[in-house]
């Protein structure tokens, strides 16, 4: 089971593929509350999600950008506290979640190509 430590600088060196980023933020959400969501670009028929993900966390069908440092360090770029998960959520995103295309579990994109 995956816990907080192994979000420090998960997406320094890319993104995983989506089946460990499922299960690293489906252990997240489990253990600690909060819905961690990766929004690609796009989902491209037999390639996958792509484009520049940015990590969301969705709460009550909202979602909020996730707050600094936390995103900060999750994609390796400080080693400051990223303070409790329940901390996470920052401003209210542009978007509505349940408007993109997912995967049912912690991908998300804006458009099916």
């Amino acid at each position: 089971m995956y816990d907080l430590e192994d979000l420090a600088g998960l997406f320094e060196h890319g993104i995983p593929d989506q089946t460990t980023t499922n299960t690293i933020f489906g252990d997240i959400l489990d253990r600690y509350g909060v819905n961690l969501q990766l929004v690609w670009e796009q989902l491209v028929e037999n390639v996958g999600f792509d484009g520049g993900p940015e990590v969301v966390v969705v709460d009550e069908g909202v979602a909020y950008r996730i707050a600094e440092p936390a995103r900060a360090w999750i994609f390796g770029e400080t080693e400051q506290d990223p303070g409790a998960p329940s901390e996470w959520r920052g401003t209210r995103a542009d978007f509505d979640p349940s408007r993109l295309i997912g995967d049912g579990e912690h991908n998300l994109a804006r458009e099916d190509v």
